[in-house]
C-alpha cells in the first residue's frame, strides 16, 4: 500500500493523532493525477473523533479535501498559522525555528523543515492533551534538535561541502534548491540519477544553476534512466555533463579533488551513495 487510505500503516484504527504533510504530485499512477485525488488518499488516515494536524503551507485545493474528510470524521483539524512560523538563518545550514513559545535550533536546514517542525509540535501537544502521554516542552525541543534524517539534505562535511539528498520529485528538488540558495551554495560538482517517471529533464533544469560539473550514474530498477541518456539530457543545461564510470568513481574523484559535492536525485542512489561517502571521507 501507499499514499494513506490504502497504506499498510492504516490498519491502525485507533491512532490518537494523524499528521498530513506536504502533498505533491508523486505516485500518480496509484494515487491519482490531480492534487485533489492525491489529497483524498492522504486524508484516508484521519480517524473518527481524533485530531489531524496539517502541513502549514498545504495546497489550498488539497486542504479543502482534507477539511471535508475531517468534518466527515468529526475530527479536529489543526492547521498551524504559516505566518507565525519564523525561520532565522544563523549561518551555513544553521536555522533557528520560532513558533509559539518555542525557540529551537533545528537539526535540518530549510523553511520547509520549520513547517514540518510546527506539525511535530502540534502533534506532540495533541498527544500530551490526550492524557495518554506526558510530553513536556523540553521533550519536544530536544526531540526536534536531535532528530536525524539520513539522505535528506544530509551534510557530511562543510569544508569541502558534501551533501546527500534523496529528493526525487519536483517538490523535493524545490526544497533542495531553496536550501542551496539560502546558504549561497553554487558551483557544485554533482552526481545524479533519476527514474523515468520523475520528470528527470525538468529536475535537472531546475538544479542546473547550482551545478558546475555533473556526473550521471546508473541505479537499479527497470524505471531507471540510463546514465548516458541522463548525461545527454543534462548537457542542454550544464555544459560539463558526463556519464561516470561508476558511482564510487564519481564520488571519489570529487572528494579527492576537494570539490564541493552534491549527490541527489533518487532514494535508490542515496542508499548506495551514503556508505561510499562515509567510507571515502573517513579514509581521506
Amino acid at each position: 500500500g501507499i499514499g494513506g487510505r490504502e497504506d499498510s500503516t492504516n490498519v491502525i484504527r485507533n491512532s490518537l493523532v494523524s499528521c498530513i504533510m506536504n502533498i505533491s504530485f508523486d505516485h500518480t499512477d496509484m494515487l491519482g493525477d490531480t492534487i485533489e485525488q492525491i489529497a483524498y488518499e492522504k486524508a484516508g488516515i484521519i480517524k473518527p473523533n481524533q485530531p489531524v494536524i496539517v502541513y502549514p503551507a498545504m495546497d489550498p485545493a488539497a486542504l479543502e479535501v482534507i477539511k471535508a474528510e475531517a468534518e466527515k470524521q468529526n475530527a479536529q483539524l489543526v492547521l498551524p498559522d504559516v505566518n507565525s512560523i519564523k525561520t532565522e538563518h544563523k549561518g551555513q545550514f544553521c536555522d533557528v525555528l520560532y513558533y509559539k513559545d518555542f525557540v529551537i535550533n533545528q537539526s535540518f536546514a530549510g523553511q520547509h523543515q520549520s513547517y514540518n517542525a510546527a506539525v511535530v509540535i502540534e502533534a506532540a501537544t495533541a498527544l500530551n492533551d490526550s492524557g495518554r502521554f506526558v510530553i513536556t516542552k523540553q521533550n519536544i525541543t530536544d526531540g526536534i534538535q536531535k532528530a536525524e534524517f539520513p539522505a535528506r539534505i544530509e551534510i557530511f562535511s562543510k569544508q569541502p561541502l558534501v551533501i546527500l539528498d534523496g529528493g526525487h520529485n519536483l517538490d523535493g528538488i524545490t526544497a533542495l534548491k531553496n536550501v542551496l540558495q539560502t546558504n549561497e551554495v553554487k558551483n557544485l560538482t554533482a552526481v545524479w540519477a533519476s527514474l523515468s517517471d520523475k520528470q528527470p529533464e525538468l529536475l535537472i533544469k531546475e538544479m542546473a544553476p547550482f551545478i558546475r560539473k555533473l556526473y550521471t550514474v546508473d541505479i537499479f530498477g527497470s524505471r531507471a534512466v540510463p546514465k548516458a541518456q541522463l548525461a545527454d539530457m543534462a548537457k542542454k543545461y550544464i555544459d560539463d555533463s558526463q556519464a561516470a564510470q561508476s558511482l564510487e568513481d564519481a564520488v571519489c574523484k570529487a572528494v579527492e579533488h576537494g570539490e564541493d559535492l552534491l549527490v541527489f536525485g533518487s532514494l535508490y542512489l542515496a542508499s548506495d551513495a551514503r556508505n561510499i561517502i562515509i567510507n571515502k571521507l573517513n579514509n581521506k
